[in-house]
């Protein structure tokens, strides 16, 4: 039986997930929940007023890699007004992605186990 060791098997796996992706990118509202909307905006905004170096001033608790993504994503909207009208997409894309990730590398790990796929 192949596994997915095989490069075409791996190839196949990588274009099912990034078409998959793509679809559930189309179909993702641009909205979220309230409380959390406000968050992301609130924090963003912030960080592209303050900087980086003043986020955890802004009351949040989030882990760094997230903050260093709303920076990143501030230098690339650069505006307020663009911030609160992405955010909430861009950080449901950006969260999406590693999802997307772990399934493939857990794909891997188990093809390299010879679980049979």
């Amino acid at each position: 039986m192949k596994t997915l060791t095989s490069k075409s098997n791996l190839v196949i796996l990588s274009l099912l997930l990034l078409i998959t992706y793509v679809a559930i990118v189309l179909a993702i509202p641009h909205y979220g929940v309230n409380s959390d909307s406000y968050c992301w905006q609130s924090w963003a905004a912030g960080i592209y007023d303050r900087g980086l170096g003043k986020a955890y001033s802004l009351d949040l608790d989030y882990n760094p890699f997230l903050l260093y993504f709303f920076y990143i994503m501030g230098k690339l909207l650069a505006s307020k007004a663009a911030i609160a009208e992405h955010i909430v997409f861009c950080t449901k894309l950006f969260a999406l992605a590693f999802d997307f990730i772990a399934v493939y590398i857990v794909a891997r790990f188990l093809a390299n186990r010879n679980y049979g796929l």
